[in-house]
Protein backbone atom coordinates (compact mmCIF):
# COMPACT_ATOMS: atom_id res chain seq x y z
CA UNK A 1 0.00 0.00 0.00
CA UNK A 2 1.34 3.47 -1.23
CA UNK A 3 -0.01 7.25 -0.33
CA UNK A 4 0.41 9.83 -2.87
CA UNK A 5 -0.56 13.59 -2.82
CA UNK A 6 -0.96 15.70 -6.07
CA UNK A 7 -0.05 19.17 -6.24
CA UNK A 8 -2.44 21.43 -8.82
CA UNK A 9 -0.67 24.57 -9.77
CA UNK A 10 -2.53 27.49 -9.87
CA UNK A 11 -0.31 29.12 -12.27
CA UNK A 12 1.67 28.33 -15.64
CA UNK A 13 5.34 29.02 -14.41
CA UNK A 14 7.39 26.23 -13.20
CA UNK A 15 9.46 26.96 -10.31
CA UNK A 16 13.54 25.68 -10.30
CA UNK A 17 14.38 22.79 -8.79
CA UNK A 18 16.70 25.22 -6.71
CA UNK A 19 13.13 26.95 -5.67
CA UNK A 20 11.74 23.75 -4.52
CA UNK A 21 14.95 22.81 -3.00
CA UNK A 22 15.78 25.71 -1.35
CA UNK A 23 11.90 26.38 0.13
CA UNK A 24 11.67 22.70 1.48
CA UNK A 25 14.63 22.35 3.24
CA UNK A 26 13.80 25.46 4.80
CA UNK A 27 10.36 24.01 6.14
CA UNK A 28 12.06 21.11 7.14
CA UNK A 29 14.57 22.83 9.50
CA UNK A 30 11.24 24.72 10.27
CA UNK A 31 9.87 22.18 11.63
CA UNK A 32 12.29 20.53 13.06
CA UNK A 33 12.97 23.47 15.02
CA UNK A 34 9.86 23.91 16.44
CA UNK A 35 10.54 20.14 17.75
CA UNK A 36 13.56 21.03 19.37
CA UNK A 37 15.84 19.10 17.17
CA UNK A 38 19.10 20.55 15.71
CA UNK A 39 20.30 18.53 12.62
CA UNK A 40 21.99 19.29 9.63
CA UNK A 41 20.03 18.03 6.79
CA UNK A 42 20.56 18.04 2.99
CA UNK A 43 18.02 16.96 0.06
CA UNK A 44 19.12 14.94 -2.91
CA UNK A 45 17.28 14.86 -6.35
CA UNK A 46 17.53 12.63 -9.29
CA UNK A 47 15.18 11.57 -12.44
CA UNK A 48 15.17 8.07 -13.11
CA UNK A 49 14.22 5.72 -16.12
CA UNK A 50 11.34 3.72 -15.45
CA UNK A 51 13.48 1.00 -16.80
CA UNK A 52 16.27 2.07 -13.86
CA UNK A 53 19.06 2.49 -16.66
CA UNK A 54 19.63 6.01 -16.62
CA UNK A 55 20.15 8.25 -13.66
CA UNK A 56 20.22 12.11 -14.24
CA UNK A 57 20.53 14.93 -11.75
CA UNK A 58 19.14 18.33 -13.17
CA UNK A 59 20.81 21.25 -12.78
CA UNK A 60 19.37 23.10 -9.75
CA UNK A 61 18.23 25.81 -12.23
CA UNK A 62 16.24 23.46 -14.72
CA UNK A 63 12.36 24.13 -14.20
CA UNK A 64 10.87 20.97 -11.97
CA UNK A 65 9.88 18.99 -14.54
CA UNK A 66 10.70 15.51 -16.13
CA UNK A 67 9.98 13.28 -18.67
CA UNK A 68 6.46 11.26 -18.39
CA UNK A 69 9.04 7.75 -18.61
CA UNK A 70 10.82 8.77 -15.72
CA UNK A 71 10.50 9.42 -12.20
CA UNK A 72 12.09 12.17 -9.70
CA UNK A 73 13.52 9.91 -6.78
CA UNK A 74 13.54 12.62 -4.00
CA UNK A 75 15.22 11.95 -0.18
CA UNK A 76 17.36 13.03 2.64
CA UNK A 77 20.78 12.40 2.24
CA UNK A 78 21.84 9.36 4.86
CA UNK A 79 18.41 8.60 5.32
CA UNK A 80 17.20 5.15 4.04
CA UNK A 81 14.11 5.41 1.07
CA UNK A 82 12.71 8.53 -0.16
CA UNK A 83 9.55 9.50 -2.41
CA UNK A 84 8.96 9.08 -5.91
CA UNK A 85 7.66 12.08 -8.02
CA UNK A 86 5.67 12.43 -11.16
CA UNK A 87 5.08 15.23 -13.42
CA UNK A 88 1.51 14.33 -15.12
CA UNK A 89 -0.57 15.54 -17.54
CA UNK A 90 -4.03 16.77 -16.46
CA UNK A 91 -6.54 14.62 -18.97
CA UNK A 92 -9.98 13.63 -18.93
CA UNK A 93 -10.23 11.25 -16.00
CA UNK A 94 -8.52 13.34 -13.84
CA UNK A 95 -11.23 16.29 -14.46
CA UNK A 96 -14.03 13.88 -14.00
CA UNK A 97 -12.58 12.30 -10.63
CA UNK A 98 -13.11 16.43 -9.69
CA UNK A 99 -15.85 16.78 -11.14
CA UNK A 100 -17.36 14.17 -8.94
CA UNK A 101 -15.56 15.26 -5.87
CA UNK A 102 -17.08 19.10 -6.25
CA UNK A 103 -19.91 17.50 -5.62
CA UNK A 104 -18.89 17.34 -1.88
CA UNK A 105 -19.20 20.73 0.45
CA UNK A 106 -15.56 20.49 1.02
CA UNK A 107 -14.53 20.43 -2.99
CA UNK A 108 -17.53 23.02 -3.77
CA UNK A 109 -15.77 25.39 -1.40
CA UNK A 110 -12.79 25.67 -3.88
CA UNK A 111 -14.20 25.06 -7.14
CA UNK A 112 -13.14 28.19 -8.49
CA UNK A 113 -9.78 27.78 -7.56
CA UNK A 114 -9.26 24.17 -8.64
CA UNK A 115 -11.33 24.67 -12.13
CA UNK A 116 -7.90 27.21 -12.69
CA UNK A 117 -5.32 24.49 -11.47
CA UNK A 118 -7.48 21.98 -13.82
CA UNK A 119 -7.07 24.15 -16.83
CA UNK A 120 -2.98 25.05 -16.05
CA UNK A 121 -2.89 21.05 -17.97
CA UNK A 122 -0.24 19.47 -15.51
CA UNK A 123 0.36 18.54 -11.57
CA UNK A 124 2.64 17.08 -9.53
CA UNK A 125 1.93 13.97 -7.42
CA UNK A 126 4.64 12.38 -5.10
CA UNK A 127 4.19 8.70 -3.79
CA UNK A 128 4.88 7.42 0.08
CA UNK A 129 5.35 3.66 -0.26
CA UNK A 130 4.64 1.66 3.01
CA UNK A 131 8.00 0.56 5.57
CA UNK A 132 9.02 4.17 5.16
CA UNK A 133 10.90 6.06 8.09
CA UNK A 134 8.61 8.75 9.56
CA UNK A 135 11.12 11.66 8.61
CA UNK A 136 10.21 10.13 4.83
CA UNK A 137 6.88 10.66 5.97
CA UNK A 138 6.91 14.19 6.88
CA UNK A 139 9.36 15.23 4.42
CA UNK A 140 7.17 14.45 1.47
CA UNK A 141 4.18 16.08 2.64
CA UNK A 142 6.37 19.11 3.31
CA UNK A 143 7.34 18.55 0.01
CA UNK A 144 4.46 18.55 -1.47
CA UNK A 145 3.47 21.66 0.52
CA UNK A 146 5.89 23.63 -0.87
CA UNK A 147 5.20 23.21 -4.15
CA UNK A 148 1.94 24.50 -4.00
CA UNK A 149 3.03 27.16 -2.34
CA UNK A 150 4.96 28.06 -4.95
CA UNK A 151 2.82 27.52 -7.76
CA UNK A 152 -0.45 29.00 -5.71
CA UNK A 153 -1.78 25.34 -6.39
CA UNK A 154 -3.69 22.99 -4.46
CA UNK A 155 -3.26 19.80 -2.95
CA UNK A 156 -5.74 16.75 -2.88
CA UNK A 157 -5.36 13.05 -1.93
CA UNK A 158 -7.89 10.48 -1.68
CA UNK A 159 -6.22 7.49 -0.35
CA UNK A 160 -5.83 8.60 3.22
CA UNK A 161 -2.47 10.19 2.67
CA UNK A 162 -3.78 13.29 4.97
CA UNK A 163 -7.34 13.87 6.65
CA UNK A 164 -9.84 13.94 3.90
CA UNK A 165 -12.47 16.23 4.97
CA UNK A 166 -10.03 19.26 4.62
CA UNK A 167 -8.98 18.30 1.03
CA UNK A 168 -7.89 19.96 -0.99
CA UNK A 169 -5.67 22.40 0.95
CA UNK A 170 -3.70 25.36 0.02
CA UNK A 171 -0.17 25.45 0.48
CA UNK A 172 0.07 27.76 3.08
CA UNK A 173 -2.69 25.46 5.08
CA UNK A 174 -1.18 22.09 4.11
CA UNK A 175 2.31 23.22 6.10
CA UNK A 176 0.66 24.45 8.79
CA UNK A 177 -1.17 21.47 9.36
CA UNK A 178 0.34 18.36 8.11
CA UNK A 179 2.00 16.19 10.56
CA UNK A 180 1.11 18.83 13.38
CA UNK A 181 -0.78 16.37 16.06
CA UNK A 182 -2.78 19.45 17.85
CA UNK A 183 -4.36 20.78 14.16
CA UNK A 184 -6.30 17.20 13.42
CA UNK A 185 -8.95 16.05 15.30
CA UNK A 186 -8.46 13.07 13.95
CA UNK A 187 -6.98 10.10 16.54
CA UNK A 188 -5.47 8.52 13.77
CA UNK A 189 -3.65 10.33 12.06
CA UNK A 190 -2.44 12.65 15.25
CA UNK A 191 -1.02 9.05 16.75
CA UNK A 192 0.50 8.41 13.47
CA UNK A 193 1.70 11.48 13.37
CA UNK A 194 3.20 11.70 17.14
CA UNK A 195 4.92 8.01 16.56
CA UNK A 196 6.62 9.38 13.37
CA UNK A 197 8.14 12.68 15.08
CA UNK A 198 9.03 11.20 18.21
CA UNK A 199 11.35 8.61 15.82
CA UNK A 200 12.92 11.39 13.79
CA UNK A 201 16.58 11.85 16.25
CA UNK A 202 16.93 8.59 16.00
CA UNK A 203 15.88 8.39 11.77
CA UNK A 204 18.08 11.43 11.44
CA UNK A 205 21.26 9.84 12.82
CA UNK A 206 20.74 6.80 10.48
Amino acid sequence: MSTTFGIYPRTQKIPAFAQVLELTTTEIFRRLKRLKIHHDIRLFYAIRSADENSIVVPSPKDPFVWPDNTYLWFGIEGVDGGTDGYFETTDDLTREVWNDYFALPQFARRKEIALECLSVGHYWSFRRSMGQLGVTNLFYGILSGCIARLTDGLIMSDDSAWEWTKMPYTGDEFLAEYFVPDRTDNPEYRDWAERCLAGLSEDLAG
